[in-house]
């Protein structure tokens, strides 16, 4: 029997219905540790944003101590996966172009972040 709390299943279906790619279920959440589920995301991170696959096809994450589902990610096209690489390499030429501060000012927000 798989619990969902109902802010997880409306987290979920809010999830679902932007971005139009499936979250993980409840119980794989659980079965990785997560507080939050939404941090456990069925989707690539692309140029700023959260995609799936055009297809719809995905992958299945699987734990690989006891092959139980944690999660499935998209199985891009080879299409998508260039757009993936071009989005990461202009991002890289960003950060590239900042200075060391500026990075590490970057990093300790995002850790702060993380900790809240």
């Amino acid at each position: 029997m798989t619990r969902r709390s109902p802010s997880c299943s409306s987290l979920r279906r809010d999830f679902q219905t932007s971005t139009g790619v499936k979250s993980a279920s409840a119980s794989a959440v659980t079965d990785v540790g997560l507080e939050d589920p939404t941090l456990l995301r069925d989707a690539c991170y692309v140029g700023g944003q959260w995609v799936g696959a055009s297809s719809g096809a995905v992958i299945d994450v699987t734990n690989p101590a006891t092959g139980d589902l944690i999660a499935t990610v998209p199985s891009l096209s080879a299409e998508e996966t260039e757009r993936a690489i071009e989005a990461a390499s202009s991002a890289l030429k960003d950060w590239s172009g900042r200075t060391a501060k500026e990075r590490s000012q970057i990093m300790w927000k995002w850790y702060n972040l993380i900790i809240e």
